[in-house]
């Protein structure tokens, strides 16, 4: 599914973000982010979830999402967390 997103020569389009859902029906936003970042992809993946028990985050944080927002999404949070991660280096 991940490799699906490559662009028909094998190249990888340009993406800045990646908004990733947790669960989703074939492949879990977990693994799909980790996947992403295994084929090298070194843009944003914004977690997003249902689920915002502490162990959840972590591990969406620790298969390549650089911040986990819940559900439903606020978009003043959102803003907000982007304005912190486009400004650190």
């Amino acid at each position: 599914i991940v490799e699906s997103s490559l662009c028909p020569d094998g190249t990888s389009p340009s993406i800045d973000l990646i908004l990733m859902d947790a669960r989703m029906p074939v492949l879990d936003g977990l693994e799909a982010a980790n996947q992403i970042r295994q084929l090298g992809y070194t843009g944003i993946i914004v977690g997003i979830t249902g689920n915002i028990m502490q162990d959840e985050i972590e591990a969406f944080l620790m298969n390549g999402a650089n911040i986990v927002l819940p559900k439903p999404l606020d978009v003043e949070k959102f803003d907000c967390a982007m304005q912190q991660l486009l400004s650190s280096p």
